[in-house]
């Protein structure tokens, strides 16, 4: 099995060449342990596109080493801080490995906020969305923000995935209610909805809901793809308390971004997407 693992981290370095296939590479490099597949994949990392650079982040978030070679790189600057989401950092704590937390901190930043914090952040993303704001939103631009940080997990207007509540008949007029669900995701969580941690035998740690179960797979939907895993490689299945979207995720927003997605939210109907955007 051994052999079999090097022979296809070997085929998929050579395919990190490749454009038309390098995201397939990268994901297959998650089952594929190998020493070199951190530095492999960073090497390529300047030039893939925005979607394939989320696929690396989530490879090499996956286990202890290449997770400390990503923050290494983010640190140098190789890597831009903001392109590790509030997710992955999530996934890097899970961890639990004491050296690479300590590290996250220094290089990313906390991931807990406390109540107050958040409470505060409501409040002020209140205050920029006012009526006359929220009046001037982008919708089209909004809803692409929505495809990248929501639709991994959120059905809205029939897209998107089911890893989280269909958000189509919410309550999402309510400005309130949709900020504290934003910025708080974890306070009320339905169970079916509820993130698992996997430990997996092969040293890997996955984070997703637990969406189908069978006598000897499970399926995980994680925020980038859904993941089918046979049950005698599991070593742990441990299920939280938390919801896949991560708190912070609104951090990364600027103010108009801010209002294109609340604006989208609240509308009542969908919007073709800009221009050049695929769905």
């Amino acid at each position: 099995a051994e052999s079999r693992a090097e022979g296809l981290a070997a085929l998929c370095h050579q395919m990190l060449t490749d454009r038309a296939v390098d995201g397939e590479a990268i994901r297959a490099l998650a089952v594929a342990d190998h020493p070199e597949n951190a530095a492999r994949i960073l090497s390529v990392y300047p030039r893939l596109d925005p979607e394939t650079r989320q696929v690396a982040i989530s490879t090499l978030t996956s286990r202890v080493a290449s997770a400390t070679a990503l923050l290494d790189a983010a640190a140098e600057g190789r890597v831009r801080r903001q392109e590790i989401s509030a997710y992955a950092a999530r996934q890097i704590r899970s961890l639990g490995d004491e050296a690479l937390s300590k590290k996250l901190n220094e290089v990313w930043g906390e991931t807990r906020e406390s109540a107050a914090d958040k409470k505060a952040l409501v409040e002020e993303f209140k205050a920029q969305l006012t009526a006359e704001r929220l009046g001037q939103a982008n919708l089209s631009a909004g809803r692409a923000i929505f495809n990248k940080t929501c639709a991994t997990c959120h059905v809205m207007y029939g897209q998107g995935k089911s890893a989280g509540p269909d958000l189509t008949g919410g309550n999402r007029k309510n400005l309130d209610y949709l900020l504290e669900n934003l910025v708080d995701p974890n306070a009320s969580v339905a169970a079916d909805f509820r993130m698992s941690v996997l430990a997996l035998k092969d040293g890997r740690v996955l984070n997703g809901v637990v969406v189908e179960q069978f006598e000897k797979v499970v399926g995980v939907q994680t925020q980038t793809e859904r993941v089918y895993v046979a049950r005698e490689d599991i070593d742990e299945m441990r299920p939280t308390e938390s919801s896949l979207m991560p708190e912070g995720l609104l951090k990364s927003l600027t103010e108009e971004q801010l209002r294109d997605l609340v604006g989208y939210l609240q509308s009542m109907q969908q919007v073709a997407l800009p221009a050049g955007a695929g769905d």
